[in-house]
């Protein structure tokens, strides 16, 4: 968690993500797509910077999906809210967007009021 504070830029989040990717869970994929989220809000030139780390950016995506069995409905928000402020085109996220619906889908049933209220904000 700590190695992720201290990265100030996508690229290092991106570097992070190849140097200790295997060792994140569901709660550091969280963490890192909000702080990947703030970053392209305040960054210029997010659509360059996405298209020319697509395959980083799908590692990501593949390495959530992975981990999605792990999420409780916080983790689960945050993750929706940081790839909604990344800026993607639907087609570089429409799966990943899926597995989070279908995931959430699955357990609506055991969500309680602040969980239903994290899901709908996300």
């Amino acid at each position: 968690q700590n190695a992720l504070l201290s990265r100030e830029s996508r690229s290092q989040l991106l570097a992070l993500l190849g140097e200790r990717g295997s060792e994140m869970d569901h709660m550091h994929l969280s963490n890192f797509w909000n702080k990947l989220g703030a970053h392209q809000r305040r960054c210029p030139r997010r659509r360059a910077w996405l298209e020319q780390h697509l395959d980083g950016i799908q590692g990501l995506q593949e390495l959530t999906v992975k981990r999605l069995h792990q999420c409780d409905a916080r983790a689960l928000a945050t993750i929706a809210h940081g790839a909604a402020h990344s800026r993607f085109r639907a087609e570089e996220v429409v799966s990943l967007f899926d597995d989070l619906a279908d995931f959430a889908q699955h357990r609506l049933k055991r969500f309680n009021p602040q969980d239903l209220s994290l899901t709908v904000w996300a």
